[in-house]
């Protein structure tokens, strides 16, 4: 504890000279601290915020979490592949066993279209499933009780697949982003 916060003080004494050495071994680092008004020491402590995520649930059969969000429109801020990411760590720090990601989106639009299974910025990457429900077979809602009572708020499209209707409610899919026939 005693070389922790001593080298805390030193860095935080000595942010340039910090940032300059550590350059050597992190080469995104090289050239961010040519002077000492170029480094700029920031708050240490880290905000934690509450967050809910939709459903969690244990799967005992494979020592797992699954971890879904509903959502209408996936525009948000902070942006939905970011949150997935705090939800995944949060989850994860909790509970230390594996987190299997799903967005159900379910409306079509723009955004829903668009939205990357992946947020990657730097070293960091992290994956997730997303299910577009107007993508999904009626068919495939209809085989289970449960899912055929979440895909109840849909309407089938003209291809045989489900579009959210006005309940504001969703279904399953198997995520592939394949239309039906």
């Amino acid at each position: 504890m005693a070389y922790d916060n001593l080298c805390k003080y030193l860095a935080e004494t000595y942010p340039a000279a910090m940032v300059r050495w550590l350059a050597r071994r992190c080469p995104e680092l090289t050239g961010a601290a040519a002077t000492p008004d170029a480094v700029q020491v920031l708050k240490t402590e880290l905000p934690v915020e509450l967050i809910r995520a939709d459903f969690v649930t244990l799967l005992r059969a494979t020592d797992r979490l699954l971890h879904v969000e509903f959502h209408v429109d996936p525009t948000s801020e902070p942006p939905l592949p970011l949150r997935m990411l705090d939800y995944w760590v949060r989850l994860y720090r909790l509970h230390r066993l594996p987190v299997t990601q799903v967005v159900v989106l379910l409306r079509e639009n723009a955004a829903g279209q668009g939205l990357e299974e992946v947020f990657e910025v730097g070293g960091t990457r992290h994956r997730f499933t997303v299910v577009r429900l107007w993508e999904v077979e009626a068919g495939e809602l209809l085989a289970d009780e449960g899912a055929a009572a979440v895909g109840g708020f849909g309407e089938v499209g003209e291809w045989g697949g489900v579009v959210a209707g006005d309940g504001g409610a969703g279904g399953w899919g198997d995520g592939c982003g394949e239309r039906a026939g």
